[in-house]
């Protein structure tokens, strides 16, 4: 089975079974995809944060618009949101609309997906090494591990994240960023501020043997 359109080819092996409905100008069809939003992140943000909205689940050539809202409100730059209190905790949907008039959308709009919450202080910290929480790990040479923060550095707005980090309980001298190569065997933790607020601890510490 092979379908051609002008911008799009699909070849099906034998295996596989498709179903292809094909949106073309003569005629009349009426397709059932219905879009589907996603943002890039669930947990809550600092205000003035930047998320991005994804609308996938669209039928494969469309070159049509695609609309996204909050609140049922035509967003500014999409599919950029940047959350404040005017948004936060609201609905988010996107829409497609007919390519050509004898091409019609029976469900046009997604489903909603609520916007993250505001919060003003850091929730968590962790050392984490590739996103990983671990408790003690063996590395034949230097290994590199991350202060995570929830909300993490990504998601910050306007606001500033300082970071300290500690071998065996003393401060290392000069490892203040979100990153930090481990060079010698020992107890790694980290602490990050936001701002002027008070230092967070993180609730774990990595052993590492070098």
């Amino acid at each position: 089975c092979k379908g051609i359109g002008s911008e799009t080819v699909v070849v099906s092996p034998l295996s596989d079974t498709y179903t292809v409905n094909l949106l073309g100008t003569g005629g009349s069809t009426t397709s059932s995809v219905q879009p589907r939003i996603t943002v890039d992140v669930t947990s809550p943000v600092f205000i003035a944060a930047t998320i991005i909205l994804f609308c996938t689940n669209i039928p494969m050539g469309y070159d049509g618009p695609v609309t996204f809202k909050v609140n049922g409100v035509n967003i500014d730059n999409p599919p950029y949101v940047t959350i404040d209190s005017t948004n936060t905790g609201k609905e988010a949907t996107c829409s497609i609309a007919s390519p050509y008039s004898s091409v019609t959308f029976s469900k046009p709009t997604s489903a909603p997906v609520i916007l993250p919450s505001l919060v003003s202080t850091i929730q968590s910290v962790s050392v984490t090494m590739y996103e990983r929480i671990l408790k003690e790990v063996i590395v034949p040479s230097a290994f590199t591990l991350t202060c995570s923060t929830t909300p993490n550095d990504v998601y910050i707005g306007n606001n500033t994240l300082s970071y300290t980090w500690q071998r065996d309980g003393s401060v290392i001298n000069n490892a203040t960023l979100i990153r930090y190569t481990a060079l010698e065997s020992g107890t790694y933790s980290c602490t990050a501020k936001l701002g002027s607020q008070s230092a967070v601890t993180s609730q774990n510490q990595i052993k590492v043997r070098i």
